[in-house]
């Protein structure tokens, strides 16, 4: 099915994969045909199970032991490595081909200092002497890592999960690989900074003609970064073609599907709930006949449980396997009803008490006789009910403000936490039993919950056990019916941590997160890892969950189309400071501070125009009392930006911007017609400084 190109760096044909369990071989991949040119992105995206990672794991030769590629071959080079032996994958991964995984952990050794490993890869590319220390720090400038000479002298767990994941990029760039394995790279990264990351490795690919294997769960990042894309499910390539048209007219509907799952930048919870797929994705293997996709397809016909589809080309590069394409239905819109939408909230500065109020809150951490500001006097206040949206480049202090309101962290004195009119301890042990169990934090990283010795279902059980009332039978029909709810299958409740899935386990820490019915829950990155039809469930659950009993959320993430979808306000930090505070409806025609527009522009799904003559920045030198993101700030005033933190105004009630310039100079995003699929950013008076 795909027409293998001159010399192609890797080219897959008809490969098959199975892993042994519980004594006998099941099907992971089945017929697998692909091929990467040099110089080209190939995207591969698909749902948990659907065998993404263990594509790049024959790929990269790292399948585990319980496997086998039991047909088919995999070519790099034009060198078939399907059979190779362990010194011979070891001279490819030194030369040849380098992988980023999902998690840096798995990559990044803990006891070497990050320079160790990071001068490692450079001397593999043939680096020497200073060259090599000089290079290691113009590449992690590239990848924004601010403090490069600090990073170097670093051990991993030093380093914030988005800095890590910066580093092991860098250690896979290092040795410029004629084949580079991406598997989720920009997962924990920020807007700003994931697309700075990929414009650089786009950069670096067109200079040294590197073929690029990015795998994600995001059709839309896939759509910024990759040439062409295949769809897999159940193990198979469903759809493949050019990425724009795969994108824009998709001819399966399990494509069409993710797609929709997805929420387009201006779509809100009250108008329209998310699309999430019916049931659970099915393994290769239990595939005996028909097509894979049947049971969950919004399309599917009799024919389809029977018969197995062939592919159909829709164009001269884009197949869809499915009885019906290229001429498919649109799915059905699932639009929230008046009876279900989500009543306006008070503003919780005004008749409503609030449920959380923070005053002041200040962490400086300390290292080595260093200060490091993460969160400079933040205020605001959270009404039950509402959900805040959290958003700001990794490093800008989300998750250490996360901590300190769930008291993982204590905040510097002075700084005053109020919930439900009680003073909240800065510490967690200090807490009374009530506002433990009222205030939950579900982690970006769901092992920090998950304990790897204990099964789910006695995880779970135990929370539900220690932070509500339910003993005996009611304790484990409850296990059940928080499974149930964050799709989780309940056969795996006796399985431990280790055996599933990362989006698996993140659904486990959400479940844990909602054992105990919290009034406040502060969700930190709760769906990046998840793929987007769960995603999209866990989202409508959150709003539903939401609406019948008027939890309050703190919800932080790197994507800004979900922020404001989810989010009734949205509070913008920069290096530990608020740059703004804006109700979210108030996103498009309103004055935006310049990151926040950086943001949007950095992070946005649509195409954005900018208009502007011109607004770069100018090169200042800040003062420890100026604004920080003076540095990069288009519309900076020297003298006065990079001497004095900017004062409050106030465009429109409950719409705070931190910035020394004119509103009527601030950028404002513009809706452009549904049907164009596109934003202009604008910056007024851009030159006029």
């Amino acid at each position: 099915m795909t027409t293998v190109r001159s010399s192609p760096v890797l080219h897959l044909d008809q490969l098959t994969v199975d892993y042994r369990v519980d004594g006998e071989w099941r099907l992971a991949l089945t017929n697998i045909s692909l091929s990467i040119a040099p110089g080209e992105t190939y995207g591969l995206v698909g749902e948990s199970g659907s065998g993404k990672t263990t594509l790049a794991a024959a790929v990269a030769g790292f399948l585990p032991k319980n496997s086998r590629i039991r047909g088919g071959h995999i070519y790099v080079l034009d060198h078939d490595v399907t059979r190779y032996s362990r010194r011979e994958w070891q001279r490819l991964w030194r030369h040849t081909l380098a992988v980023v995984f999902q998690n840096p952990g798995a990559s990044l050794n803990p006891a070497l200092r990050i320079q160790t490993q990071l001068a490692e890869s450079f001397r593999a590319a043939g680096l020497t002497g200073p060259d090599v220390y000089a290079s290691m720090i113009s590449l992690l400038e590239q990848l924004r890592l601010r403090d490069p000479k600090r990073v170097l002298t670093s051990y991993p767990h030093q380093l914030s999960g988005g800095m890590q994941q910066r580093v092991a990029i860098a250690i896979a760039l290092a040795r410029q690989p004629s084949l580079l394995i991406l598997d989720e790279p920009t997962t924990g990264l920020d807007a700003t900074v994931a697309a700075d990351v990929l414009e650089l490795i786009s950069e670096l690919q067109t200079q040294y003609r590197t073929a690029i294997l990015f795998i994600s769960h995001d059709l839309h990042a896939v759509a910024r970064t990759c040439n062409r894309v295949g769809v897999l499910y159940a193990g198979r390539l469903v759809e493949e073609g050019p990425v724009q048209e795969i994108v824009n007219h998709p001819s399966h509907p399990y494509t069409v599907s993710l797609l929709r799952c997805l929420p387009r930048f201006g779509m809100r919870k009250t108008q329209q709930q998310l699309l999430s797929l019916p049931g659970d994705p099915i393994a290769a293997w239990q595939v005996l006949q028909g097509c894979a996709f049947a049971s969950r397809c919004y399309a599917a016909a009799p024919l389809c449980a029977d018969q197995s589809p062939a592919a159909h080309f829709v164009s001269r590069e884009h197949y869809s396997v499915c009885h019906f394409a290229p001429h498919l239905p649109p799915p059905p819109v699932n639009s929230r009803t008046a009876s279900t939408q989500q009543p306006s909230l008070p503003s919780p500065s005004h008749k409503t008490a609030p449920l959380l109020t923070l005053e002041r809150v200040r962490k400086t951490y300390e290292r080595q006789g260093h200060k490091t500001l993460a969160v400079n006097h933040v205020s605001f206040s959270l009404a039950a009910g509402e959900t805040i949206g959290l958003i700001g480049e990794s490093g800008s202090g989300k998750s250490t403000l996360a901590r300190i309101i769930v008291g993982l962290q204590s905040p510097d004195a002075g700084s005053r936490l109020v919930f439900d009119g009680q003073p909240l301890a800065d510490r967690v042990r200090q807490r009374s039993a009530s506002q433990r169990q009222r205030v939950q934090l579900i982690f970006q990283n769901p092992e920090l919950v998950l304990n790897p010795r204990r099964r789910i279902g006695d995880i779970l059980h135990r929370a539900i056990v220690k932070l509500g009332s339910q003993r005996g039978a009611a304790a484990h029909a409850a296990v059940r019916s928080l499974a149930q709810q964050v799709q989780f299958p309940l056969h795996l409740l006796q399985a431990r941590p280790a055996a599933i899935s990362g989006g698996l386990k993140q659904r486990a820490a959400i479940a844990h997160g909602l054992a105990g019915h919290p009034q406040l829950l502060v969700l930190d990155e709760p769906t990046s890892s998840l793929d987007v039809s769960t995603q999209a469930a866990i989202l409508n659950l959150l709003v539903d969950l939401q609406q019948q009993t008027s939890m309050a959320y703190l919800f932080i993430s790197h994507d800004l189309a979900l922020v404001h979808y989810i989010a009734d306000r949205i509070i913008v930090l920069f290096a530990g400071s608020v740059m703004e505070c804006i109700p979210a409806d108030y996103l498009f025609d309103a004055p935006l501070h310049p990151y926040t527009a950086a943001l949007l522009t950095s992070g946005l799904r649509q195409n954005v125009a900018i208009r502007a003559s011109e607004h770069q920045a100018l090169t200042l030198t800040p003062s420890p009392e100026g604004c920080p993101y003076v540095q990069q700030c288009p519309l900076a005033i020297p003298g006065i930006c990079d001497q004095q933190f900017p004062p409050c105004q106030e465009p429109q009630r409950n719409h705070q911007i931190f910035c020394h310039a004119p509103l009527e100079h601030l950028p404002r995003i513009t809706r452009v017609a549904e049907s164009e699929n596109s934003i202009t950013l604008i910056f007024p008076h851009a030159n006029e400084r």
